[in-house]
């Protein structure tokens, strides 16, 4: 059974700087987030960039303006190296678990 023909998933691809919260706003033009999956750069063949890229810590950043556009169940995955720190006051953990040289983590908005 084709389950997408009965609840079809609606999907917006775009191209945004994932650190700034007002341009992931316009992108989705009202629109809210269930699940972000994102596997955040490490140093080795990437790299953050950008105005906030600078800043102490990248993926607090990008967590912060994500927070915004999800709802009370959405799901944020991100994958990095086991030396990020894959947390945010305004999220919960709800997993993590180990792959080889990476780690996931996956989060939930606080209310």
């Amino acid at each position: 059974m084709d389950l997408s023909a009965l609840h079809p998933i609606q999907v917006r691809v775009f191209q945004a700087d994932a650190l700034d919260g007002q341009v992931l706003h316009s992108q989705l033009q009202g629109l809210q987030v269930d699940i972000v999956f994102t596997d955040v750069p490490y140093g080795q063949h990437s790299q953050w960039r950008g105005q906030l890229a600078r800043a102490r810590s990248p993926m607090w950043a990008m967590l912060d303006a994500l927070r915004d556009v999800l709802v009370p169940t959405s799901l944020v995955a991100v994958v990095s190296d086991k030396q990020q720190k894959g947390a945010h006051d305004r999220y919960r953990r709800v997993q993590r678990f180990q792959i080889g040289k990476r780690q996931i983590v996956i989060l939930s908005p606080k209310s």
